[in-house]
């Protein structure tokens, strides 16, 4: 389970420039960012649905998912639907939901041709509702073809009602380029959860958790060793697996009781996500330092205020992220290279054995 030390907004913008931030302002300052752009898009008491819930082992997603739910349980949101990409159903949700409700999709790193399955389906649910206003939650964002980019300017402007949120000034700067659609910058919303306590005490020196999916630069990690250990948070038990299948439906005997009333499906993707965000804080607090190129790797260390080295994804995605919001957070370093990450987390060693 989660255990939340400091959670809420208590400044008014994310404090990333003039001098050095400790990591507990930070995600003060950000949980406030998120509340103030939001609060005018999702007003308290807002009906909404939820849909896209990240059904998959990558515990950062489902560290978005958490932060987004605590964001809606503090405006008192009544989640009306909720869907992952599986139990979708545009029938059930017209009858879940009025003309006022807000359709919120998960936020994330998958707008864009990357992981088009979720692009394609965020199409697919802004087409089929057209009349209801729909707010994206942020993402870093990438199109690599301009056909695909063509398509989804198509489906969104053609909406008229779709607020995309970006996580970075680079994706702030495409979708402004892009769509005529509105597009606002907003922290990621993990920050939302608020500061973390580290589950265990460190076993070693440093944790290197490092990207194995199309996101990676593919760099040579260095070998295991008592002070140094290889993480990796996508990869899930078979447990686990036949437990996701039998509480989402997927194996179909639970799926008409979900259609029939989505109360539980909420609660069983707030606890899977809970387990995989605990499972991925498990593995980063073993570490006294950890090294990373996956965004929410870093993310989950911030929130646990622990020291963090890190590397680029294939895409420049990290970078865009700490440019616009953390570089100047304090006991958080960038690296260029393994070589120089190992370098900056002995710098953090050393300075903590002082």
């Amino acid at each position: 389970m989660l255990v939340t030390a400091e959670s809420g907004p208590q400044e008014s913008r994310v404090a990333s420039s003039g001098g050095v931030t400790g990591a507990a302002a930070v995600v003060r300052s950000a949980s406030a960012e998120i509340l103030r752009i939001l609060g005018d898009l999702i007003p308290a008491k807002s009906q909404c649905a939820l849909v896209d819930f990240p059904n998959y082992p990558n515990v950062g997603d489902s560290a978005i998912w958490l932060g987004q739910r605590a964001f809606l349980k503090s405006v008192d949101a009544k989640i009306a639907y909720c869907c992952d990409l599986n139990t979708y159903s545009q029938s059930q949700m017209r009858k879940m939901i009025d003309g006022e409700s807000i359709i919120v999709m998960q936020g994330g790193g998958n707008f864009g041709d990357i992981w088009h399955h979720h692009q394609r389906f965020r199409e697919q649910v802004i087409r089929d509702f057209p009349n209801h206003r729909i707010v994206i939650f942020p993402h870093s964002i990438l199109f690599k073809s301009a056909d695909t980019l063509a398509q989804a300017r198509q489906v969104i402007d053609g909406h008229g009602a779709v607020t995309i949120l970006a996580r970075d000034q680079r994706s702030l700067a495409l979708a402004r380029r892009s769509f005529a659609s509105r597009s606002v910058l907003c922290p990621d919303m993990a920050f939302f959860l608020g500061t973390l306590r580290a589950p265990r005490r460190p076993s070693c020196e440093i944790v290197w958790l490092a990207r194995t999916d199309a996101e990676s630069l593919g760099y040579p990690l260095p070998p295991v060793t008592a002070s140094l250990r290889h993480a990796n948070w996508l990869q899930e038990g078979k447990w686990f697996s036949e437990a996701r299948e039998t509480l989402t439906g997927e194996s179909g005997c639970l799926r008409q009781w979900w259609h029939q009333s989505y109360g539980p499906l909420l609660l069983a993707y707030d606890f899977l996500a809970r387990m995989r965000v605990s499972y991925g804080l498990k593995l980063l607090s073993a570490g006294r330092c950890v090294i990373t190129d996956m965004l929410h790797g870093f993310v989950l260390s911030l929130l646990m205020e622990r020291p963090t080295v890190l590397l680029d994804n294939n895409y420049g995605k990290v970078n865009d992220y700490y440019s616009t919001w953390i570089k100047d957070c304090a006991r958080t370093a960038w690296a260029d290279s393994p070589e120089q990450a190992l370098e900056l987390a002995e710098r953090f060693l050393q300075t903590d054995n002082r």
